[in-house]
Formats: C-alpha cells, structure tokens, sequence
C-alpha cells in the first residue's frame, strides 16, 4: 500500500473486510495507529503473502475480462545478470520472464 491503510479501512463499510495481499518495499511498509482500530471499529484486515488458489483464479479473470495484462520483457537466461542490475537500480516499469528454452 502505497498510502496510509487507515484511509483504506475508512472506506470500508461496517463489517466489512479489507485484505492485503503481499509487501511492500521494508521502507515503505505501513503503520496503522491502534487509535484508529477504535475509532473505525468493526471492520477487519487480514494479510497473506500471496493469495488462495480461488482468489487467484479470480484474479486472472478479472483481468482477461478488463483486458488488463501484465507488461514483461522475455530476456534469455544470459542476460539474468543485467536484468538483475536494472532491477536493483530501479530502472525497470514490468517483469522479466526469463526464457528457459535458452538455459544450456
């Protein structure tokens, strides 16, 4: 999450559910003031890594029915290296996908 979480959970009806699936970046990882558990009482958040194989598929058809796809760039396992450098300078707007056919 890229804003504060208790704005989220503000928008959430009463009883509602808010899940967060993933982490961000160990800088930018949210706080929610425990203040705000009380004042915006019954409502709930749950947390997971990834999601269940239900919301997964979900997910995915979601996307193809909004025509929303990923953006990749398909490299061969020898340019592993260099990818990893523009990754880690942050120099890169999608994902790798790593071509495995080229793994010799």
């Amino acid at each position: 999450m890229a804003n504060d979480p208790a704005m989220y959970l503000g928008m959430l009806k009463m009883g509602s559910e808010m899940v967060v699936l993933g982490l961000p970046a160990k800088e930018n990882i949210p706080t929610i003031d425990i203040g705000t558990m009380i004042w915006k009482a019954r409502r709930k958040i749950f947390g997971s890594q990834i999601g269940g194989i239900q919301e997964t598929q979900q997910m995915l058809d979601y996307s193809v029915a909004n025509n929303i796809y990923p953006r990749v760039e398909i490299i061969p396992i020898q340019k592993l290296d260099e990818a990893y450098r523009k990754v880690l300078a942050g120099d890169v707007k999608f994902r790798y996908v790593i071509d495995m056919s080229t793994l010799k």
